[in-house]
């Protein structure tokens, strides 16, 4: 059985787009479990590969009418035998549509991993295109895919529930286990006083952030005594920097940037508790990097972390996702910190992330749900 994981991107797992991370994570996990794999990216600059990996990469020039496909990859497409299982990841990629075709006419088999796009909050955006797309386009490549992967509980309703019964398959992303190895469980105690972080791709909307600010505010105004990170950029960037120079929060809030390697997990580390009252999400691995850091968790049932976090008692789940509901849950975290408690509820991140998230385990999942079923 050969597998091949399509993504539009490099897989390239510093990349701050978690999808990378996924297909190079499975891509690595399937490799180590004796499976034959490939994994071809679209992008705009196939001539740059800037990580390693032990699987085989190749990248296809993203052409200007996208859903024209490039001479290179039409010519790979003809050569797959009907063995393979190709494996699409995220959707609304119109090359998909396209490679789904030329798959149909020689009877190979795909899956997809939406990652979050089909969940009913992202829709609106540019709703009539998207929904004439959708109805046209999508649909076809969507409804006869041999299974759909969603990774948390709020990928299952909006458009996925009209799928035939018993093609949505449940499997979350997850960590490599020497990754998890590597990281240095936290200190207990490692400030003078609470530092609550975010890390991730700065977009206010999706992430939360005005909540995470809001919340703050409210936390301060209360006699919270902590600080905030943000670790990341992206677009809204400006708009936060905006927002945070009221005078209740402006020294209190520091934007670290987009790190990488050592000097992103050393700001990492750092960090007391981290911070996720995201809107929507597919799994977010910014949160199971924090978690395995023994970092104590604050999210969203929007996350899909919840059940996790309220099983694992690794943090706080909030019921509302609103800024009063946060300011709380910020001040039982620093109540946790001055008596010392945190250290045991990182702890118990940790644990969970060893126990519920790691890629060896993951990767057999899916052999045995998603691939093995269409052996």
């Amino acid at each position: 059985m050969k597998i091949i994981q399509i993504l539009n991107g490099k897989a390239n797992p510093d990349s701050q787009n978690g999808v990378n991370n996924v297909v190079h994570s499975l891509a690595t996990s399937l490799l180590d479990n004796s499976v034959e794999v490939e994994v071809w990216g679209i992008t705009k600059t196939p001539q740059n590969i800037s990580h390693k990996c032990g699987y085989s990469l190749r990248l296809f020039k993203q052409t200007a009418a996208r859903f024209q496909l490039s001479p290179e990859l039409r010519l790979a497409l003809s050569k797959l035998d009907k063995s393979c299982i190709v494996h699409f990841h995220s959707g609304f990629i119109p090359e998909y549509f396209s490679i789904s075709k030329a798959l149909k006419k020689q009877g190979i088999r795909w899956v997809i991993s939406p990652h979050s796009a089909y969940i009913a909050n992202l829709l609106p955006i540019k709703k009539a295109l998207k929904s004439f797309y959708f109805k046209y386009i999508e649909w076809h490549f969507l409804k006869n895919a041999y299974a759909v992967v969603a990774t948390g509980e709020s990928e299952k309703y909006g458009v996925i529930q009209r799928l035939q019964k018993g093609k949505l398959v449940m499997i979350p992303n997850g960590l490599s286990q020497s990754g998890i190895e590597s990281q240095t469980p936290a200190n207990p105690k490692k400030n003078n006083h609470i530092l609550f972080g975010c890390y991730g791709r700065l977009d206010i909307r999706q992430k939360g952030l005005d909540i995470l600010l809001a919340g703050f505010k409210e936390y301060i105004l209360a006699g919270g005594e902590g600080e905030l990170w943000f670790i990341g950029g992206g677009r809204d960037l400006g708009k936060l920097k905006m927002i945070c120079s009221d005078k209740v929060i402006r020294d209190k809030v520091k934007f670290l940037g987009p790190l990488f390697g050592t000097a992103k997990l050393n700001a990492q580390r750092k960090v007391d508790v981290a911070v996720h009252p995201s809107r929507w999400e597919g799994f977010p691995l910014c949160i199971l990097e924090m978690a395995s850091l023994s970092i104590p968790l604050i999210v969203s049932r929007h996350t899909n972390f919840s059940k996790y976090v309220d099983q694992w008692n690794s943090g706080q789940s909030l019921h509302e996702n609103s800024s009063s509901c946060l300011a709380k849950a910020m001040a039982q975290s620093q109540e946790s910190f001055n008596s010392n408690k945190l250290g045991e509820i990182g702890e118990n991140a940790l644990r969970m992330v060893n126990a519920e998230f790691v890629w060896s385990k993951i990767a057999s999942r899916h052999l045995l749900e998603v691939y093995g079923n269409l052996k």
